[in-house]
């Protein structure tokens, strides 16, 4: 308290010292003539035109370094509701139907057909019936013919994801030559035969057994392997018999394009007089290209008949014109086609039982437009 008290005596001494050595200041007085007026002196102009600086034209790179960094973000899952949809009614189901039909000259027609298919649908079993017949007798002499044929055939289902299916049928073709008559009228004759003189019947056991997968496989691939025969008879002892191996791989490409390859070989043994036989191999690969509106494949068939190889197209192209009513498509194909005694038999029952098999190179260019307008389709 004290030293306060010390610091204020020091201070008043030191400014009542200065109020006294300012007295004898000398005094002074101005006198104030013309009020001031500053004016600056006329100069020219200078025009002063700014420059742009030089671009800098080096390139530069810059490197920037983000740090990755993991978010967690938690949040509900939305809650979607169900959009109700009309349900469309589905059509009924029939398990078999039977066709029947008759006409003139005096014939007959009938096909029927039955399937039976378990509710687990491990196995499916089937009959197929067929008739065609036709009797012109009263107006030309042994002008008549019939058609008979039955199949049975069956699919099963394994747990193990692959199938096996099955076919086994008969077939009955009677025809009787004819035509003589206008032979009669031109040469004055009178041939007439017993229809048991001029009857052809041809009777054909044939069937078939594959194997292949019967759900969809990890890889998107599928195969199937299977063998068909048949044995073969007419009225005039001729017998043929036939048996084809034939092996089968398709891989997908993006569930849109398949790339498969086929292996046949297919033995004929015929005998009549003599025995001869006819045995083709062939390796038919191809690929095939989808997209919206068009599809192209690309393949090749590879036949060989005693060493002697033949080369013929697989090729196809669809186009889409107008969608689901005009589609352009475009194609070639061909095959190593055996003349043997079946084959010309089913195109022409009216053949004589002693023939030359041999092999005919097919080869077809084809093209058009497919499609359907107001549920008709057309092609």
């Amino acid at each position: 308290m004290q030293t306060i008290k010390n610091i204020f005596l020091l201070v008043a001494l030191f400014s009542a010292t200065t109020v006294f050595a300012q007295g004898d200041l000398p005094g002074s007085q101005v006198d104030v003539v013309k009020s001031f007026n500053a004016r600056l002196n006329i100069t020219e102009k200078v025009d002063v035109t700014p420059q742009l600086p030089a671009l800098d034209t080096t390139s530069k790179r810059q490197q920037y370094n983000v740090v990755t960094k993991t978010i967690q973000v938690q949040y509900l899952p939305p809650k979607i509701k169900p959009l109700a949809d009309r349900r469309q009614p589905l059509q009924k189901k029939y398990d078999g139907y039977i066709k029947a039909g008759a006409g003139l000259p005096i014939s007959l027609y009938g096909e029927g057909s039955y399937n039976f298919i378990n509710k687990k649908d491990k196995h499916r079993f089937g009959v197929d019936l067929y008739h065609y017949s036709a009797n012109n007798n009263k107006n030309i002499e042994n002008q008549k013919f019939s058609d008979t044929k039955g199949e049975v055939n069956g699919t099963y289902y394994f747990d193990q994801g692959f199938a096996v299916s099955g076919l086994l049928g008969y077939n009955a073709d009677k025809v009787h030559f004819f035509g003589y008559n206008d032979l009669n009228e031109e040469l004055g004759t009178n041939f007439t035969f017993d229809p048991t003189d001029v009857e052809q019947r041809i009777w054909t056991l044939y069937g078939n057994a594959n194997i292949f997968n019967g759900e969809r496989l990890a890889l998107d691939f599928n195969y199937d392997a299977g063998v068909d025969f048949y044995i073969l008879q007419d009225s005039y002892a001729a017998k043929e018999r036939g048996f084809a191996l034939k092996l089968g791989a398709t891989k997908w490409i993006n569930d849109a394009h398949p790339l498969s390859v086929k292996l046949v070989t297919d033995f004929t043994t015929y005998n009549v007089e003599e025995k001869s036989t006819l045995n083709n191999f062939s390796l038919i690969p191809n690929f095939t290209w989808h997209q919206d509106r068009f599809k192209v494949k690309l393949g090749v068939n590879v036949s060989t008949n005693d060493d002697n190889f033949s080369f013929f197209p697989d090729i196809e192209a669809n186009a889409t014109i107008i969608d689901g009513i005009v589609t352009a498509f475009i194609g070639a194909d061909g095959e190593l086609y055996k003349n043997n005694f079946k084959n010309l038999s089913d195109y022409n029952p009216y053949i004589e039982s002693i023939i030359n098999i041999q092999n005919s190179k097919y080869i077809q260019y084809y093209g058009g437009v497919k499609g359907n307008i107001q549920g008709i389709e057309y092609h």
